[in-house]
């Protein structure tokens, strides 16, 4: 299939709402624009970078983890909430 050429989905009408129905994606790919070989290969180095960093890192999951909480407490902040020190590690 063309990459071009793909949608995405489409809106169909289901009951009092209208829902969005994916496409399937389990294609053999193809595409024209050398843009996208580009594109492709910068997100492959910096996925090959990603998992040489996580190889440094002792344990990636407590990582993870932190990293979770941090989002998490910045989403709050966008609201205007906060937690305490003690709710954020709670579910370490």
């Amino acid at each position: 299939m063309k990459l071009e050429g793909y949608k995405a989905g489409m809106y169909t009408k289901v009951a009092d709402y209208r829902a969005f129905i994916l496409s399937k994606i389990n294609y053999d790919w193809s595409w024209e624009d050398p843009k996208i070989n580009k594109l492709l290969s910068s997100a492959c180095q910096e996925l090959g970078e990603l998992n040489a960093y996580t190889k440094t890192i002792p344990n990636i999951d407590t990582y993870i983890k932190m990293y979770e909480q941090v989002e998490a407490s910045n989403s709050l902040k966008i609201d205007k909430r906060d937690i305490t020190i003690e709710d954020r590690f709670t579910f370490i």
